[in-house]
C-alpha cells in the first residue's frame, strides 16, 4: 500500500503517519518489498499441452503477511496515539460542577480557562448573566472563596489540581438588588 494510501485509510496527515512509523521503528513506508518470487514454467510432460504458470505461494503469503501485519502496527500505532492525545487533552481539562439554588449543571473547562469562560458556560446553561452572580468555592480550609478575576479563577483550579482533583464544585449565588438607600441626613 502506497504512503499516501496509507494515510487516508488510517485518517492521518502524511507527516503524521511518518512520525508514527518512526516511533515505531519503521524507517519508511512502504517497508521495503520482500523480494518476490518470479514466475515459473512448469514443465510439460505432454506435448499438446500449454505450459501453466505456477506462483511461489509461499512467498507471496509472506509479502501479504508483511503488508497486513504493517498496516495493523500502523492502525495500531495510530490508535495508541489518538489515545495517548485524549489522555494528554483529558490532563488539559477540569470539570466543574455549579450548584445554583436547586440545580447543578456540569462541564468542562481547559486549565488555561479564563473567568469570561467559566461565565459563558455559566450562562449557557443556566441563563443568568454575569453581573447577576457571584461564583465562590471552598478552598482546602473549607472557607468560601469569591472568584472576581481571571487570577482567581487559576489559583481555584491549580488549588484543585494540587490536591489531585480533576472536578471542582463552585457555588453560583445571586448578587442581592441594591435597594433605594436614603442618604439624607
Amino acid at each position: 500500500m502506497r504512503r499516501n494510501d496509507a494515510a487516508v485509510e488510517l485518517r492521518v496527515s502524511i507527516s503524521a503517519l511518518k512520525r508514527i512509523c518512526w516511533d515505531y521503528g519503521i524507517g519508511r513506508w512502504p517497508p521495503r518489498n520482500v523480494k518476490k518470487v518470479p514466475f515459473q514454467l512448469l514443465p510439460v510432460e505432454n506435448q499438446g499441452q500449454t505450459p501453466q504458470l505456477s506462483v511461489d505461494l509461499l512467498s507471496n503469503q509472506a509479502l501479504a503477511s508483511v503488508n497486513h501485519s504493517s498496516k495493523e502496527i500502523m492502525g495500531t500505532a495510530v490508535r495508541e496515539k489518538i489515545t495517548r492525545k485524549s489522555a494528554f487533552q483529558d490532563a488539559e481539562m477540569v470539570t466543574i460542577r455549579a450548584k445554583f439554588e436547586n440545580n447543578t449543571i456540569k462541564f468542562r473547562l481547559s486549565l488555561s480557562s479564563r473567568l469570561v469562560e467559566l461565565q459563558e458556560e455559566v450562562t449557557k446553561r443556566l441563563n443568568l448573566e454575569p453581573k447577576d452572580y457571584y461564583i465562590k468555592y471552598k478552598d482546602e480550609e473549607d472557607e468560601l472563596i469569591l472568584i472576581t478575576c481571571d487570577d482567581d479563577l487559576q489559583d481555584c483550579i491549580h488549588s484543585f489540581r494540587f490536591l489531585g482533583n480533576t472536578s471542582i464544585g463552585v457555588l453560583l449565588e445571586l448578587k442581592q438588588p441594591v435597594t433605594n438607600l436614603n442618604l439624607a441626613h
